[in-house]
């Protein structure tokens, strides 16, 4: 880090610690969605944003070893905090604060950003329709390049003397032989696509949950720690959405007038605010997705809960925080690239007490 002096293990920002040993330097930062570690004579790994939205950065790395003839920059050069002199070319900038602020505010542009990135549905009707690898009663393509293979071979003159070439043909044929099985298991698998296709063009009710699954729907679970319970009934569904509060950072991160890097505690008027937006982003995208997978579903009941142990027993309790009704046609109204996701959510009427300095309070508790 430029510009600072560090003891053995020093904090300097949200999770953040720079440890300095004798040989090298070493920085480490770990949360949901703002990873990044640095060695000053290893691997170097960063990730940061909230994964799946396109906003993160990912860049893994080793450095190389410095020439021991080089001569240290004067100039041009820049000074480390342990009293390093580096060249321009070895400065990594994913090193410096500059670039752990720009990282970090795109972490907290991704967090109300869900409800742009959604899911392309599944094209079922080109799945059922899609041609065979090959027709009944011809060969396969694996099966006609073995069997090429097999009529162009000539064996040598001396192939023939040492009887080799009966040892050739045997293996050509087994290859022959493979590639029927192979094409075989092409064509299966080609016949079980199809057919599950055909089951997914029009789907009924109890496969609505399979028919999500199979698109996607519940990916961003392990990605966010969050858990999706949709319930069906014919042409409505009832999405629970058990949110995860991990992902909003408790401090801010920033850069002062001399480039250093500060860090500020999260007001609570700021903190409500991202897992406002992050809520409302994150049920618009679900709402769209659904009605996007399952074209014959018209309604989406949407209750956003937490499961937490309630301050009061001390047991673990169901806390409902949101509940929403919305409609295909509302939906389809809406310009998800340039709405605003708590504005956007407002307009269906929500059942919700939200405090800007409290959150959000419970409607009720099972």
């Amino acid at each position: 880090m430029m510009g600072f002096r560090f003891r053995k293990s020093v904090k300097i920002a949200p999770g953040v610690r720079l440890n300095v040993g004798k040989k090298s330097v070493g920085v480490s930062m770990g949360g949901k969605g703002f990873r990044h570690s640095i060695n000053s004579s290893g691997r170097r790994t960063t990730t940061v944003g909230v994964p799946g939205t396109g906003l993160s950065y990912s860049h893994a790395h080793s450095s190389g070893k410095k020439s021991r003839n080089k001569t240290p920059s004067t100039s041009t050069g820049i000074t480390s905090g342990v009293g390093n002199q580096l060249s321009q070319s070895d400065y990594d900038y994913t090193n410096s604060p500059s670039y752990i602020v720009d990282q970090y505010e795109k972490q907290i542009t991704a967090l109300s950003q869900w409800h742009r990135i959604l899911i392309t549905p599944i094209d079922w009707e080109a799945k059922s329709k899609q041609d065979p690898p090959f027709q009944i009663g011809e060969m396969g393509q694996n099966e006609a390049a073995a069997s090429q293979t097999l009529n162009a071979y000539k064996p040598s003159f001396f192939e023939k003397l040492f009887k080799k070439d009966l040892h050739r043909v045997k293996h050509l044929q087994e290859q022959v032989n493979k590639g029927m099985m192979k094409d075989k298991q092409e064509y299966d698998r080609w016949a079980e696509n199809v057919q599950q296709a055909q089951t997914y063009v029009n789907p009924s009710p109890h496969l609505y949950i399979e028919l999500l699954r199979q698109s996607g729907f519940f990916k961003i679970e392990n990605e966010l720690g969050i858990q999706i319970r949709p319930q069906i009934k014919e042409d409505e569904i009832t999405i629970e959405l058990v949110m995860n509060d991990a992902l909003i950072p408790n401090e801010v991160v920033s850069l002062t007038k001399t480039g250093r890097l500060s860090t500020k505690a999260q007001t609570k008027t700021n903190y409500y605010g991202l897992y406002q937006q992050f809520i409302c982003s994150m049920i618009l995208k679900l709402i769209k997705d659904c009605f996007s997978i399952l074209p014959a579903v018209n309604k989406i009941s949407s209750h956003v809960i937490e499961e937490k142990i309630d301050p009061i027993d001390g047991h673990q309790k169901i806390f409902q925080l949101i509940e929403i009704k919305s409609t295909k046609e509302q939906v389809e109204k809406l310009n998800f690239e340039m709405l605003e996701p708590v504005a956007a959510i407002e307009g269906f009427e929500p059942k919700w007490k939200f405090l800007k300095t409290k959150g959000f309070q419970p409607l009720g508790v099972n």
